[in-house]
């Protein structure tokens, strides 16, 4: 089902309310299962029809940004720059300038992912307080309801 909410001006937005967690390695996501905060639980990414459509799990799910933020862009900066520092002064071309530009790489779609995962949070929490994504009044969609239907 996702977590949906349309705008007054007719805009749909979806959120997802599951999120993959587990080792490395099991599909092509790296997840070995996928959870909602309400606790609802997949072996495999769930199809849309299956996930909740809870406004928490939708937030939980919303609050990794921090993780890719925090702790992601500063880690692969940190990597690339010590790669780049090497580079300098020990006068490796190829090696060090590789990893620098694939930690530097990794660095950048961290925060793209994080500044969008944080914009969800943001649309998600003044939606919970107030009622309205950056100011505009909306309220939550099901799949059942007519609006739904005419978006396929």
């Amino acid at each position: 089902m996702v977590f949906r909410l349309q705008t007054a001006e007719g805009k749909i937005k979806e959120y997802q309310t599951v999120k993959g967690v587990g080792g490395i390695g099991g599909e092509a996501s790296g997840a070995d299962k996928w959870i909602t905060k309400c606790g609802q639980e997949w072996d495999g990414l769930p199809e849309l029809h299956q996930e909740c459509d809870h406004l928490e799990c939708a937030i939980h799910t919303a609050e990794e940004w921090k993780l890719n933020l925090i702790l992601g862009v500063p880690f692969f900066g940190a990597i690339a720059a010590i790669s780049f520092h090497f580079r300098i002064l020990e006068g490796l071309k190829a090696p060090a300038t590789l990893v620098s530009l694939a930690f530097a790489v990794g660095a950048i779609i961290l925060l793209v992912w994080g500044l969008a995962g944080k914009n969800c949070w943001d649309e998600l929490n003044e939606f919970k307080n107030n009622g309205t994504i950056k100011g505009i009044k909306a309220w939550q969609i099901h799949e059942d309801s007519p609006i739904h239907a005419t978006k396929s």
